[in-house]
């Protein structure tokens, strides 16, 4: 598969470009594409990683990612009673659901694209504690209702 600065090896299985976390043969996961490094033969360089080195590489941006959106929420704190003892204690509250992408608790935090896409998403959102997380839903379904 043309690139403008080489050649993409493709997966022979499914014709396309070869995806973050697909397993070839030999149990080697690909990891990303190297576009700064073309290899003699024309083709990009790529980077296939060990079952361990794979899950330990991402395991660690995961709980990295995880440690900053539980500071960033004890920074804040509850945005109506103030609460900020225990980050288990507070949630992310999406103020316009319209624009919700998903749930950040649930999103996948093991690349940087995939954490871009949880900034994006807690930018849209207020730190509230899980009682007045619960007291906010109950006060839209009343709106709701009325309207």
């Amino acid at each position: 598969m043309p690139h403008s600065r080489g050649i993409l090896k493709v997966n022979p299985s499914t014709g396309d470009r070869f995806r973050h976390g697909e397993i070839r043969e030999d149990g080697f996961i690909f990891d990303n594409y190297d576009m700064g490094r073309i290899l003699q033969d024309g083709f990009i360089f790529e980077h296939w990683r060990s079952p361990e080195s794979f899950n330990k590489k991402y395991k660690n941006f995961t709980e990295k990612v995880s440690a900053w959106l539980d500071k960033k929420k004890l920074h804040q704190g509850c945005q109506h009673c103030g609460y900020k003892k225990h980050s288990v204690g507070l949630v992310w509250h999406h103020v316009d659901p319209s624009t919700k992408k998903g749930e950040i608790s649930s999103m996948k935090k093991n690349t940087l694209s995939r954490f871009k896409k949880i900034v994006v998403e807690i930018w849209k959102c207020m730190v509230l504690c899980a009682t007045c997380h619960n007291v906010e839903h109950q006060r839209l379904r009343i709106l709701n209702d009325k309207n």
